[in-house]
């Protein structure tokens, strides 16, 4: 009977970090879209640049809070991937072109997006 409560246990423990996993994925995964589409469009409104560089602080410190958690739950080269984009989205900026700092903006936003996606366990992608 032992063995059956420690069983039981063990299951509930696993259950237990695999959602808490999943609900911090997803919140921190949004919570940098919604971060980067707003500098987005804080850009592309010609905003001041301190305000701009306030959010891609927020945004760089975001993503190093959550990037060793990901990188414990997700392939790491995604995570690479990701890490790569949001630490040039600075130099982009700075650089003043407004086609590379969109384009890596929506990359960064497609990769968290599909990271995301292939950690929700659905059909698809427990088979």
């Amino acid at each position: 009977m032992k063995r059956l409560y420690i069983a039981y246990s063990l299951l509930l423990i696993t259950a237990a970090v695999c959602i808490f996993s999943i609900f911090y994925l997803v919140k921190g995964a949004d919570t940098l879209i919604e971060q980067l589409e707003d500098v987005k469009s804080s850009f592309s409104k010609k905003e001041s640049p301190d305000i701009i560089n306030e959010k891609l602080t927020a945004i760089e410190k975001k993503w190093e809070k959550n990037h060793h958690t990901f990188a414990f739950f997700c392939p790491h080269y995604e995570i690479h991937e990701i890490d790569i984009i949001i630490k040039s989205l600075k130099d982009y900026y700075k650089s003043n072109e407004e086609g590379d700092f969109t384009a890596y903006s929506d990359v960064a936003i497609a990769r968290l997006t599909q990271l995301k996606e292939n950690e929700l366990p659905t059909l698809a992608n427990i088979l």
